[in-house]
């Protein structure tokens, strides 16, 4: 198996953040056997994210999104990811159901804690949801592509539940 990453984040092209998730997943990857080929980090610009992810869904067996997933301005990783494939942004009533019972655990701690569930728990249609068990925004998996956050303690947690995808 052959694998591409695309991390997205304008602060990761900045310098101001490292990108430790890309090396990270390659390793986990490489322990499994799969062959990373590619490493791309791409802005949070809705166009470049699914031109990127069209492109690698076409040329490797599996691509892993991380970053940009969640509830402010510049999370556009599921719209990119969306538009890579024609499909629409949709609330998925399983990520919903997870973000509220998230929050519900959260309220005591922050209570002026405001939150879109429907916006935080949407996914390209027909995607498969990934819930966050570290976290509060769901990943996906849609064809080749698994959509995971940019938060590594998420990712990492995250990418537990889909690892033996890659065995």
């Amino acid at each position: 198996m052959n694998a591409a990453l695309l991390t997205v984040g304008d602060e990761i092209l900045a310098g101001d953040t490292t990108n430790t998730n890309a090396t990270w997943l390659a390793e986990q990857l490489a322990n499994r056997g799969v062959s990373v080929k590619r490493v791309l980090t791409v802005p949070d610009e809705v166009s470049i994210i699914a031109d990127a992810t069209r492109r690698y869904n076409d040329a490797f067996d599996a691509v892993i999104v991380t970053g940009g997933l969640g509830g402010t301005h510049d999370d556009v990783t599921m719209a990119g990811v969306a538009s890579a494939f024609d499909r629409d942004l949709v609330a998925n009533d399983l990520a919903m159901t997870d973000i509220e019972r998230t929050l519900e655990g959260l309220t005591e701690e922050y209570p002026d804690l405001d939150v879109d569930v429907e916006a935080e728990a949407a996914i390209p249609e027909g995607a498969r949801p990934l819930l966050n068990q570290a976290g509060l925004s769901p990943g996906c998996v849609l064809e080749h592509v698994h959509v995971l956050p940019g938060i590594p303690s998420e990712m990492r947690r995250m990418f537990e539940d889909i690892a033996d995808s890659f065995d």
